[in-house]
């Protein structure tokens, strides 16, 4: 009977262990918490982040946390509704660190577009993404001018980490 239990409760530790160790750190954030580069004011709805501007695109840096330990950026996503006819919503992920010589190094992701303007959420899909253990993560993201079809906004975004 001992054997059995030792037996029983080292197969739970080791299935445990086993995914710990492939564990992935998925965190989502609302749009709310990007912060607008330049001198537009943003709209909010439902903690999503919109471009209430007519005539200027607005360009907004969405901040993600990198847990201290040495992981990398499994994917991440970016949720937006486009109301702009000719413009899209488009973003890259940045995993950035400031280097020795003062400036900053790092990993970008290619740029991701919306598909064009319609009245329904799109994600925006991103792949893997180096990193170290000085690296911050975030979203780069341009919104569009608001049209007479509506008002473009990016509702929630995601960064999963993997060891």
């Amino acid at each position: 009977m001992k054997k059995r239990v030792i037996g029983i409760v080292g197969a739970v530790l080791i299935s445990v262990c086993a995914s710990a160790a492939h564990a992935q750190d998925a965190k989502t954030y609302a749009g709310s918490e990007c912060v607008v580069l330049g001198t537009l004011s943003p709209a909010y709805l439902y903690s999503g982040i919109g471009n209430p501007s007519a005539a200027a695109a607005m360009r907004v840096e969405c901040p993600a946390i990198h847990d201290d330990l040495p992981m990398a950026i499994q994917n991440g996503w970016v949720r937006v509704k486009d109301l702009h006819g000719t413009l899209n919503v488009v973003c890259r992920l940045y995993s950035v660190y400031g280097n020795a010589g003062g400036g900053y190094s790092g990993w970008a992701s290619p740029p991701q577009a919306s598909a064009g303007a319609a009245n329904v959420w799109q994600t925006l899909f991103f792949g893997f993404l180096a990193s170290n253990v000085q690296t911050h993560y975030f979203y780069s993201c341009t919104i569009p001018p608001e049209t007479a079809l509506g008002r473009s906004y990016i509702l929630n975004y995601n960064v999963t980490e993997t060891p």
